[in-house]
Parts: C-alpha cells; sequence; structure tokens
C-alpha cells in the first residue's frame, strides 16, 4: 500500500515497489476505493482481466472474487459494473482510473453463476433422463409383465407380452413366466392300497394361465409355487398311490403315471395353473418287499406262459379240424361234380340217341311225302363226270334219281336231314360244309 498525491497519480517508485503484472513499465496504476473510503494502489497491466484484480484484492482485503462488485467511475460521474471475462484495457481503465469495491454477502460472481446455471440444466437433464430411463421396462421373451403402480398402489393386470413398454415415474413391473417351468419334488412317501410304505420320484411341466394372472397373484402373490404346486401335487399323487396295491403299482406302472397326470392336472387347473406333463421316474421299496414284488411277478409270468402254451395248443388242434373239414369238403365238391359229369353225358346221350330218332323219322316221312323221280343227264362218252370211260366219240345218256321238289339225290337228301337234327342235339358247335337244298 502507498500514498497517492492529490492529483491521484503516486510515484513511480511505489507503483514498481507494489509489484505483479503491473509493476512492470507498461503497466497501469488503479486506485480501488473501499465502503470505508480506504484506497488501494494496484498496478495491474492492460491485458490482465478483471477475475484475477479481484484475486489481488481478495489477497489485501480477505474477499473472495464472488463477493466483490468493482464499479469503475467515469469522469461524467457514470458507473460501470466491471465483468469478470474482460481486460483491463477493454474495460476502459487507465491510469489513476478509480474503482469502487463493494462488498456482495450474499451470491456469487458472473462466472459462478454462469457454472451454477449449466450445473443445474445438466442435473435437470440428467434427473429427467433418469426418470424417462425408468418410466421404461422391458419384458424378457419368456414372461409376462403386468404393471404395478407405486405411486397409488394399483395393478393393471393386463399381461403386457416382450419388449419395452412405457408405464411412467413410479410403475415398475411385476414379472411372470411364461414359459413352461419343471417341477421335480425331492422327496415324496406314499402308501399302498394294502399299506405299504414307497417313495416316488416324479418330473412335471406346467405353465400360468395367462387369462387368470389377476386371480393367481391376488390368491397366492408371487409364492404359488410353494402356496399352491407343492401341496397340490404332494397330497394328488399319494392319493393315487393309496388307490393301487404294491403289485400293481409295479405291474400298471403306465396306468398309474396316466391316472397321476389326469388327477393332477385336474387339481392343478383349479389353482390357475396347466399341467403340460408328469413323468412317473421311479418307484422305490424296502429291500423285502422288492423280493417279494420280484417273485410274485415271476409266477404270474409262469402263469401266463402256461396260459400262451395252452392257447398254442387248442389254436392247432383247431387249425387241423379246419383242415380236415375243408379236406372233405374238397373231396364232396370233387365227388358231385364227377357225378354232374356222368349225369349230364348220359342226358345228352340220350337226347342225341332220340334226335336220331326223330331225324330217322322225319326222313321217313319225306321221303313217303315226296318221293323219287327220274332225271335224265347227257354228257359225252368219257368226259368228265361220266362215271365210265368210252373213247368213242358218242353220247351216252344216264338217268338220275332225286326226290321231288329238290335236286338231292338220296344220299345227299339224307344227309342234310340228319346233319340238320343233330344240330338241334345242344353239342358242341361244329362247322359241316353242305350245300343247301333248292326247290324246283
Amino acid at each position: 500500500r502507498g500514498s497517492v498525491s492529490e492529483s491521484g497519480k503516486w510515484p513511480r517508485k511505489m507503483r514498481a515497489a507494489i509489484g505483479g503484472p503491473g509493476g512492470a513499465e507498461g503497466g497501469v496504476g488503479l486506485v480501488v476505493e473501499t465502503i470505508t473510503s480506504k484506497r488501494l494502489n494496484l498496478a495491474v497491466g492492460p491485458t490482465d482481466t478483471i477475475s484475477s484484480l479481484k484475486q489481488r484484492i481478495q489477497r489485501t482485503e480477505g474477499l473472495r472474487p464472488h463477493q466483490q462488485n468493482l464499479y469503475h467511475v467515469g469522469a461524467d460521474g457514470r458507473r460501470q459494473l466491471l465483468q469478470n471475462r474482460r481486460t483491463v484495457g477493454a474495460s476502459g481503465l487507465g491510469e489513476g482510473s478509480v474503482i469502487e469495491l463493494q462488498p456482495r454477502l450474499r451470491g456469487a460472481d458472473d462466472d459462478e453463476i454462469a457454472v451454477a446455471v449449466l450445473g443445474c440444466v445438466c442435473l435437470s437433464f440428467l434427473i429427467g433422463c433418469t426418470l424417462l430411463g425408468v418410466s421404461f421396462s422391458l419384458v424378457h421373451p419368456l414372461d409376462y409383465g403386468i404393471d404395478f403402480n407405486k405411486n397409488i398402489q394399483t395393478l393393471d393386470f393386463t399381461p403386457l407380452m416382450q419388449g419395452r413398454h412405457y408405464l411412467g415415474v413410479g410403475h415398475r413391473l411385476k414379472r411372470f413366466p411364461r414359459k413352461r417351468i419343471q417341477y421335480q419334488p425331492k422327496y415324496m412317501s406314499a402308501r399302498t392300497y394294502d399299506g405299504l410304505n414307497c417313495e416316488i420320484d416324479t418330473n412335471m411341466q406346467y405353465s400360468l394361465q395367462k387369462d387368470n394372472l389377476k386371480q393367481l397373484y391376488r390368491t397366492y402373490g408371487h409364492s404359488y409355487d410353494k402356496l399352491a404346486l407343492v401341496p397340490i401335487t404332494r397330497s394328488v399323487l399319494r392319493d393315487v398311490v393309496a388307490k393301487y396295491t404294491a403289485f400293481e403299482l409295479v405291474s400298471k406302472r403306465h396306468e398309474v403315471a396316466d391316472d397321476m397326470f389326469t388327477t393332477a392336472k385336474e387339481a392343478l387347473s383349479e389353482v390357475y395353473l396347466d399341467l403340460h406333463d408328469l413323468e412317473l421316474i421311479s418307484i422305490l421299496w424296502p429291500e423285502k418287499i422288492i423280493q417279494a414284488i420280484t417273485d410274485t411277478a415271476v409266477a404270474v409270468q409262469d402263469v401266463e406262459t402256461a396260459k400262451s402254451e395252452y392257447n398254442i395248443a387248442v389254436i392247432s388242434a383247431e387249425t387241423k379240424v379246419i383242415a380236415a373239414k375243408t379236406l372233405a369238403d374238397q373231396l364232396i365238391y370233387q365227388a358231385n361234380a364227377t357225378a354232374q359229369e356222368t349225369l349230364a353225358a348220359a342226358v345228352s346221350e340220350e337226347a342225341s340217341i332220340l334226335y336220331v330218332a326223330e331225324s330217322q323219322a322225319n326222313w321217313m316221312s319225306y321221303a313217303s311225302t315226296y318221293g323219287m323221280k327220274e332225271t335224265e343227264e347227257i354228257s359225252l362218252a368219257g368226259g368228265i363226270g361220266s362215271g365210265y370211260k368210252n373213247n368213242s366219240n358218242a353220247t351216252r345218256t344216264a338217268v338220275r334219281h332225286s326226290w321231288a321238289g329238290t335236286n338231292f339225290t338220296v344220299d345227299e337228301l339224307q344227309d342234310y336231314t340228319w346233319l340238320k337234327y343233330i344240330g338241334k342235339t345242344g353239342m358242341a358247335k361244329k362247322t359241316v360244309n353242305v350245300e343247301k337244298p333248292s326247290f324246283n
């Protein structure tokens, strides 16, 4: 610190003694006046910022930069607030300029305000992004989703499928499995119909009923497996085992498994669960019971073997009887066929004899009715068809006997009449080359 003259200027030596960036030659000497009328002489460079000036005032007065308001009083008496980022030269400060220092107990300077505003904006943006992010929920492909509003404690039971869904702030998903769930009881004891103890090992697959998720959640919450599945399946399977004897559980294993599946499916459907499969893996017995069941099974198998052998013998005997009957029927059919053939031959022969007799009778009737006539044929002697040879050139008249009304001779007419009635016997057809008679 030093004193200034009435003209507002202070000796060069004193300015150099203050030091700092403006202590060198070419610096600007400023006068800072506090609210207590205290004056501070500071030397700064023209390129120094107002922030650096406030830092130098802090070292002297102990006021932090954001607690300082610096005003430049011009020649016309107007006061100008100095900005932190501007330089001394740009603010119009020169040698001997007077700066009023007014402390600001609350608030911050411009830079700090800008930083605070930027921080608030970033924080608001971050909070908004966070709220927007938590407003979306993801439903996996193997799940169902139900919207739970934590703000008013309500549930929207419309099942949401896979994908990303916008629910809003204060909402979250309650997820339920969409796939088939495998359940295998660790230990399950039961008692048979005849009072024997056994252990059952089963494996089942079930799923939740999509349309009844509301009733399922309201009744059992997320503990449906402990409150519904486990006690119901144990009770049902024990009841099924109690309907069968120990031997039936071994010999009718598939029937027992089907009965377990049907009964358990009906029971689980009442608590909004669908049973898809149930496997009866094993039934464990005490050692003595296993031996007794084995002996019983062997005895039953022997009985079944004897029954099978008996049935085979009966079938073989019945087959032989059927074969003998078939052979007898075949012989009877052959005898009947032979008899029918003989009878048919006899009847055919009888008809042939009758038709022969009839043809002879018709022949005699025809011969007596029409009689014979004589015709003369003249042919060259020795010619072809004359019936004799004559080397001479003379002609000879031959007499030919035929039946009246035809051109048949006695032999030809007899052949024709014979063949005509033979054709009526029903015998196999034959082709006979016989001239058709013509009547004059």
